[in-house]
């Protein structure tokens, strides 16, 4: 799959990396990071999952 992002959220996602690696003591590219984001997201919606259930 293939992600088009504006570069604001480019830049953005480069600062939660950066953010990340501070909190957590270790380096995670944004590729690494996103699927993970995407997933929490996706299961914090709740319409989506009851969409889903359907």
């Amino acid at each position: 799959m293939t992600l088009l992002l504006t570069p604001q959220l480019n830049e953005a996602l480069g600062v939660y990396a950066e953010l990340y690696r501070t909190a957590y003591g270790h380096e995670a590219a944004v590729v690494d990071l996103v699927p993970a984001m995407l997933e929490t997201f996706l299961a914090g919606d709740k319409a989506f999952a009851a969409a889903r259930r359907k």
